[in-house]
């Protein structure tokens, strides 16, 4: 079997790919025009892990990609410091590891198994296939694998290794040493975007096969069915209504809702959301594992609900009374427990940021800075970084002080002249949540409690009425049913819903040329959710590709 090492060079060759990318075309040149102005720079990408994960599937099924869940598991989550998953590039030492071990056990499982080759091929599932099936093979399975028709350098390769597994070992040590080729070349594990054109030029417009490759991903996180490869392959893209008929059909799949609903888990950190650490008597007879679970199921439910079922806009996310109680999260709303979105009428969960997985905290008081730069990074798009360790600086959480409110600790703490300029942002976001604890529970008074003895000795009123900097003005809110209602009818809001999609979906930052379009449809309030992330695809800019620094 091919070594670690191969794939290492195929990571190399991969990256090399990036200075000579406009070289593999055999058309003509496409003038873009006005249309590739304003352009982001694209790099090569790699599949994320979500991708990787269901491309394998898509090509193997659930059988077989379910035989090497244990190599899978060393596969990087490719977060990092990067808002997206979609948005990492890097190759490590894990990546490699488990790109080569993921390849082996497939191939191993599926060339030994007459199904699993069925898969692949169906004259595979014959034990002993004649050399014409296996070209067939190649051509069909390298189609979908490369998401393109295989280039004649390719197809040899692919052969080759094949004809050396068969000559020397046998036909299922053959067909293993082809896939596993397959499963680690460049084309598999990359997004290569190589254009039509052979002109040296810093933008061009996407081949057909590209173009439905993008549209794939974009819309299921998936590699194109077999649908869209005709498509491209009989020229449908080119044509308008051909081309907005694919991206309805991929719009309202099964796939696009689990697109979305991995989005809003990325965006929204729900699979961050932490297992409470608390004491048994703060929890009052949690489950803490099962509360986490019911938080993020409960937004997941909500954003399934209001972008799919109800055709929602932004604002009516954000000021959603609706909610998901689990057994758990009954409890800790004072409602009963229900399995479906229903409405809480008692005016204190009117809005998106009333919700435990955006309150709860994994110890057992609040955290008003963390909740109050969470908001401002997640839904206004606010690149707050947390300022290095410096003698200058105290971002140590206040000291305990039995006559003053979390508030009044954290406003005395921030004040200092190098963090007063920041905080004065960021503490009124955080403030607004006060009257919600550590696991999202509504509260009218802070308890404060002896850290030397964890009992407490007072009780104080909270003030969560704040001024926020929204839209370049100062608002009123009160609480956090007051700020989810500001953020449901802010423009920068409004706007961030848009940005954060473009970059999930592009794996990079937006231009502002290119991000206009959508602004153009986030900022209408008649506009559904759906419709936003939808108009990504139907902009010019999404057909087309431009180098990274201008360079082909």
């Amino acid at each position: 079997m091919k070594s670690k090492a191969f794939v290492v060079l195929l990571m190399i060759g991969a990256s090399g790919c990036i200075g000579n990318i406009g070289d593999g075309g055999d058309g003509e040149g496409d003038d873009l025009g006005e249309n590739a102005e304003g352009l982001g720079a694209d790099d090569t990408r790699r599949l994320s892990p979500s991708e990787y994960i269901a491309t394998l599937r898509s090509l193997f099924g659930d059988a077989a990609v379910d035989q090497v869940l244990t190599a899978l598991a060393g596969l990087p989550n490719d977060r990092g410091k990067n808002e997206f998953t979609t948005m990492e590039r890097g190759i490590t030492a894990a990546h490699v590891d488990t790109y080569y071990s993921v390849a082996k056990g497939i191939a191993d499982a599926v060339s030994v198994d007459p199904t699993l080759r069925a898969r692949v091929h169906p004259c595979l599932e014959s034990a002993q296939p004649d050399a014409a099936c296996i070209e067939d093979a190649v051509d069909a399975f390298g189609l979908r694998a490369y998401r393109r028709p295989l280039q004649d350098s390719e197809r040899s390769e692919i052969l080759a290794s094949f004809d050396e597994g068969d000559s020397q070992l046998s036909y299922e040590d053959g067909l293993a040493l082809a896939l596993m080729t397959i499963l680690q070349s460049p084309a598999f594990l990359y997004r290569l975007e190589l254009g039509a054109g052979t002109d040296a030029v810093p933008s061009f417009r996407l081949s057909a096969y590209e173009l439905a490759t993008r549209l794939a991903y974009f819309f299921t996180g998936a590699p194109p069915d077999d649908a869209l490869l005709a498509a491209a392959a009989n020229g449908a893209l080119e044509d308008e209504a051909a081309y907005a008929a694919e991206v309805e059909r991929l719009a309202s799949s099964d796939a696009a809702r689990d697109q979305v609903r991995r989005f809003f888990t990325e965006w929204l950190a729900l699979d961050r959301v932490p297992v409470p650490q608390h004491s048994a008597t703060f929890l009052d007879g949690i489950d803490p594992a099962a509360a986490a679970a019911e938080m993020r199921t409960e937004l997941e439910t909500l954003v399934e609900h209001h972008v799919f079922e109800a055709g929602s806009d932004f604002a009516a996310l954000m000021s959603s009374n609706l909610a998901v109680p689990g057994q758990n999260l009954a409890q800790i709303y004072g409602v009963d427990a229900a399995t479906t979105a229903t409405p809480i009428g008692d005016g204190l969960r009117d809005g998106l940021l009333t919700r435990a997985a955006f309150l709860a905290t994994s110890g057992e008081m609040t955290h008003p800075i963390q909740r109050g730069a969470f908001v401002m990074r997640a839904f206004l798009c606010d690149d707050i970084e947390v300022p290095p360790p410096s003698a200058e600086l105290d971002i140590t959480p206040p000291p305990y002080d039995p006559l003053k409110t979390a508030r009044e600790r954290w406003t005395a703490n921030t004040s200092q002249s190098k963090c007063a300029a920041c905080h004065e942002r960021i503490n009124a976001f955080g403030f607004a949540l006060e009257k919600y604890d550590a696991l999202g529970r509504y509260r009218a008074l802070e308890p404060i409690v002896d850290p030397s003895t964890s009992t407490v000795v007072n009780e104080l009123a909270i003030d969560d009425t704040v001024e926020v900097l929204l839209d370049d003005a100062r608002v009123s809110v009160s609480g956090g049913t007051g700020l989810s209602q500001a953020l449901a009818t802010s423009a920068s809001a409004q706007t961030c819903l848009a940005r954060k999609w473009f970059r999930y979906v592009n794996g990079r930052r937006e231009t502002a040329a290119e991000i206009a379009p959508m602004l153009d449809v986030a900022q209408d309030p008649e506009q559904a959710i759906h419709a936003v992330l939808v108009s990504v695809a139907k902009s010019p800019g999404f057909r087309m590709r431009k180098m990274e620094g201008g360079q082909p």
